[in-house]
């Protein structure tokens, strides 16, 4: 039987974060079965670079065009380009093209993008070849411009990394062109994120206030306690879907002893790979392809990411601080909510670090039975700068509509362990196993008794890492100060939230102005959604001397 060939249908070796290895790893990409590769040209300067690569590698093949993000940089010279080189023996596609309304929000550049996708597509028709579709927060101007070009007869194309509805996916599919879905469970601050990491590549030494990876380790009897069954020889094969039961029971007893909640170990309890996947599973177990979930705004953008890839249709509800971030029931009262299956819920909240009250959950828990809704209540927060953890499932009744996932990341500074839960009655636990276990097979048995170990800790477990956050709190904070930002002293969790003042047109000409001046990375508030347009977060998750510095860097370029 012959191996088969792997066609890597969109790449972009050219991009200098390929610089230092590119000639080795395209050197070995056919001894492991990868046979043809396009590169698809993105920006201006990209162009000669796939040219030039196509050329020194018989298996690299050519898309030509400029990416939305340099339509303003295109000229009648950039198009004539694109057309000689569209026309070389190894170009096969017109692309990376389309429209980008995310990072580009004026109307005059709306236009721009429009003007040079089109012209681009024209290209596409006269040489007779298909074409590459970036679209993003464009979701009707792409498809209505598409639909114009495909009167005029087209030669195929795809909308590269697809992330829209079940609907807009037909009308692409009926017109005869291809979906990529791979790349779209990425957070919205990755364009930056990658920014700062070239600046580090190039010596520029960014301090990045973004990500919420706790910085400190485990307790050290959890370490003590994966190295010991590490060794065991036993303990290395397939483990149970549910988990097994000295975690299940660790689980259950912490719930009982910080949150008040009597949870059945056997039945109540799913032990997850992080909550990432329980969003998986569980949106999989409770929506079909078409119906809706709420999801707040500001929020988590994996509610948002993992809903449309699986088809549901994302219906956002208003948090606002002068409702205290706090869904606004008498306006969800108002909205249609016959085809809503699921309500996500954060609390304590992120990014807001707005903590839940037991009237807000009683309030949540009536709404869902009322209007026959699973509330799902996402809480990996508690116990950051919080004296009163509290929990959902408390609520009298709240396990028959609701479910609480929970995660040893920020607690118990396991991150990168990857291991959370989920709690809820019998019949929903054993619908989101059926799910879970057709796609994973458990986790280590020694990480899964170092867990355990890990939620026996007590309140000085607890306050020995919120003397830490308190201390970075407080840095952060000066840094808010420093920057003209107000903030909510009653925050909880492992960021700090904060309002941009009024004399910023925007956020990101603040957030633009501290990392390349200050060369300090903070999180725009805008990729949480539309209501965090004018704020912006700060991680707790650094060393205070890295946090001090930053303090000093912004203090220098604020004067």
């Amino acid at each position: 039987m012959e191996t088969p060939v792997i066609f890597e249908t969109h790449a972009h070796y050219d991009d200098e974060a390929f610089a230092q290895d590119r000639e080795n790893l395209l050197a070995s990409m056919q001894e492991h079965g990868i046979g043809y590769i396009v590169n698809a040209c993105a920006s201006i300067e990209s162009l000669k670079d796939t040219e030039e690569l196509m050329e020194q590698y018989p298996f690299v093949y050519g898309a030509f065009g400029i990416h939305p993000d340099d339509a303003e940089k295109m000229t009648e010279e950039t198009l004539e380009e694109i057309r000689q080189l569209s026309r070389l023996p190894k170009a096969v596609a017109i692309g990376e093209i389309g429209l980008d309304y995310y990072w580009h929000k004026e109307e005059h550049e709306h236009e721009i993008q429009k003007k040079m996708f089109l012209a681009q597509m024209e290209i596409a028709r006269e040489e007779k070849l298909p074409f590459m579709v970036h679209s993003r927060d464009a979701a009707k101007d792409t498809l209505d411009l598409v639909k114009d070009c495909m009167k005029g007869g087209m030669y195929g194309g795809i909308i590269h990394c697809f992330s829209y509805g079940k609907e807009m996916a037909r009308e692409y599919l009926d017109m005869g062109l291809y979906l990529g879905i791979g790349g779209v469970v990425t957070f919205k601050n990755a364009k930056k994120l990658k920014e700062v990491a070239r600046m580090n590549a190039e010596g520029k030494d960014v301090i990045s206030l973004g990500i919420g990876s706790p910085d400190m380790p485990p307790s050290e009897q959890t370490i003590e306690t994966l190295c010991n069954n590490a060794h065991d020889p036993n303990g290395h094969g397939y483990q149970p879907y549910v988990g097994i039961p000295e975690l299940r029971k660790g689980f259950a007893d912490w719930y009982k002893r910080w949150y008040g909640v009597e949870l059945n170990p056997a039945t109540e309890i799913q032990p997850l790979i992080g909550s990432k996947e329980g969003i998986l599973h569980v949106t999989l177990a409770f929506v079909n392809p078409g119906e809706q979930v709420l999801v707040p705004n500001p929020g988590y953008p994996t509610y948002t990411s993992l809903s449309k890839i699986l088809g549901a249709e994302v219906v956002n509800y208003n948090l606002k601080e002068e409702d205290g971030w706090m869904p606004d029931f008498d306006e969800l009262e108002k909205m249609d909510l016959s085809r809503v299956k699921l309500m996500w819920t954060n609390y304590p909240n992120m990014p807001t670090g707005a903590n839940a009250t037991p009237e807000l959950y009683k309030r949540l828990v009536e709404f869902a039975r009322r209007k026959n809704i699973v509330i799902v209540n996402d809480n990996p927060y508690s116990f950051i700068l919080n004296d009163k953890p509290i929990s959902i499932l408390s609520v009298p009744g709240a396990k028959e509509c609701c479910i609480e996932f929970n995660s040893m990341s920020k607690s118990h500074n396991m991150p990168g362990w990857r291991i959370g839960m989920l709690a809820s009655n019998a019949e929903f636990v054993q619908w989101i196993l059926k799910v879970k276990s057709n796609i994973d097979s458990g986790m280590f048995r020694a990480m899964q008794l170092a867990a355990a170990k890990a939620l026996e800790a007590d309140s000085t477990w607890y306050e020995g890492n919120n003397v830490n956050y308190r201390n970075r709190r407080h840095l952060a904070g000066e840094i808010m100060k420093t920057l003209g930002c107000t903030y909510d002293e009653k925050q909880v969790g492992m960021f700090l939230w904060g309002k941009i003042p009024a004399s910023c047109a925007d956020v990101e000409e603040l957030t633009e102005k501290v990392l390349q001046e200050a060369r300090v990375f903070i999180t725009p508030g805008f990729i949480f959604g539309s209501n965090g347009a004018r704020y912006i977060r700060i991680s707790l998750c650094c060393k205070d001397a890295k946090l001090a510095e930053a303090l000093e860097r912004i203090k220098s370029i604020m004067k």
